[in-house]
């Protein structure tokens, strides 16, 4: 046994079984039948047992690690456990098969086999990016990654479900390299997302661990993240989310029993596949584990139906020229009387303007039409018509308000000369 002090435990070198002092006391009350309530916490203490700072998680070191804490080397006791499969080489072909089945684009099969090749050769290291697969059931993505969870043993990945994500409590995270989380649906959950975030890069470098009725401490962040679920828009992903990598296989399921054979191969084949990932799989000189991965059309969609029911209806209208952007100059208010007019609801001015500025439009400058002040938002092009003098623009636009629809017809605009910035109107500008 070592004595964590920062968690107040005792920890079995071999097992890894932690105690507190009065269930170590209870599991060895036979061999200290006279010492008290804590006998053997108490003989093991002061007989010398050797004290670390607390757990923490270094793959591919030793039991006890040095870890410099503001200078000066402390001792910690390492969680990682060595993984038990028998490796050795041997055909796989009917694993690469069933690979080819669920993923038939190149690229993108060559990506996820970096993604679990990498993992397995490096588990040391982060790899900032999660891999999400999705599916219909039954189509064999378990028997996909059953080679990663084997290979890197199974006391060093833990498969997780939702709930424990919104949990506070992250004591499923203190000993493993691999985290895989089934049946996801998150859809909606801005803040499930966010909590995801330092859960799936570096930094932060450390990650705070939070067991129930347990003292807290860090790890080291190096877990890995394989999201599975059933259903295309399982996460809630930002336009310009750069930890995802997406894929959906448009497999069908196949019948039983070519799953029960495949299965079956497995169990006794699975060392050999570990054995390919390690030593036979060339990993592409464009994987990284640290910048993002490529967006996939998977992934593209996910975004789409991430976002919320305005923007899906302003980027439908703008993609379709139709009402309210089907000009390229446009106002709130003429957007949210349009949208009002169609649905009932009455957007805020400020939802649609960030609506907007996702599509890519940016406000121009607030002209004087017709006695009205409008705020002329640009959809595109937006430095030609910002060069434009204010009286200009206000012809553009009128210009616009007049037609069915408009878009990018070239030459229609004069720049009769740059505007200075922070300027007003010019008196040049007020003859024109």
């Amino acid at each position: 046994f070592v004595y964590s002090t920062g968690t107040k435990r005792f920890i079995d070198l071999e097992t890894l079984e932690e105690y507190d002092k009065e269930q170590l006391s209870d599991r060895y009350a036979v061999q200290f039948p006279l010492g008290g309530r804590l006998s053997a916490a108490v003989q093991l203490l002061t007989a010398g047992c050797q004290q670390v700072a607390a757990p923490t998680y270094r793959p591919n070191a030793g039991r006890l690690v040095d870890e410099t804490v503001m200078g000066h080397a402390i001792t910690y006791v390492n969680l990682w456990t060595r993984p038990d499969v028998v490796i050795e080489s041997g055909d796989i072909t009917p694993y690469l098969s069933h690979v080819a089945y669920l993923i038939p684009q190149t690229s993108e099969r060559q990506i996820i086999l970096d993604w679990i090749a990498f993992n397995l050769r490096h588990p040391e290291l982060k790899l900032n990016w999660a891999l999400f697969f999705g599916g219909l059931a039954g189509i064999g993505k378990d028997l996909m990654c059953e080679p990663l969870r084997v290979g890197l043993g199974k006391r060093n990945y833990c498969a997780i479900m939702p709930d424990d994500l919104t949990s506070g409590y992250t004591d499923w995270l203190r000993h493993v390299k691999l985290i895989v989380v089934d049946t996801l649906h998150i859809t909606g959950k801005e803040q499930l997302m966010d909590r995801l975030k330092p859960l799936i890069a570096a930094p932060p470098d450390y990650l705070r661990i939070n067991g129930k009725y347990q003292l807290h401490y860090q790890i080291p962040n190096l877990a890995s993240f394989l999201f599975m679920a059933n259903r295309s828009d399982a996460l809630k992903l930002d336009e310009d989310d750069r930890r995802f990598f997406v894929y959906w296989s448009g497999a069908s399921a196949m019948p039983g029993e070519y799953y029960h054979r495949l299965w079956d191969w497995s169990r006794g084949n699975v060392g050999a596949v570990v054995h390919y990932f390690l030593h036979e799989h060339r990993i592409a000189d464009a994987f990284s584990h640290l910048t993002p991965p490529p967006v996939t059309e998977a992934k593209r969609a996910m975004i789409r139906a991430s976002e919320s029911p305005l923007l899906q209806t302003l980027r439908s209208a703008w993609d379709e020229c139709r009402p309210p952007l089907e000009r390229e100059l446009v106002t709130l208010e003429q957007v949210r009387r349009v949208l009002k007019e169609q649905d009932g609801r009455p957007y805020p001015p400020h939802a649609i303007a960030q609506a907007l500025k996702v599509l890519g439009g940016r406000l121009v400058r607030q002209l004087n039409v017709d006695g009205q002040r409008p705020r002329v938002w640009a959809m595109v092009r937006f430095d030609a018509y910002d060069q434009l003098l204010t009286a200009e623009l206000v012809k553009e636009y009128q210009r616009q308000s007049h037609l069915p629809s408009f878009r990018a017809v070239p030459a229609t605009m004069t720049v009769v000369r740059r505007k200075r910035p922070g300027s007003g109107p010019s008196k040049s500008e007020d003859q024109t």
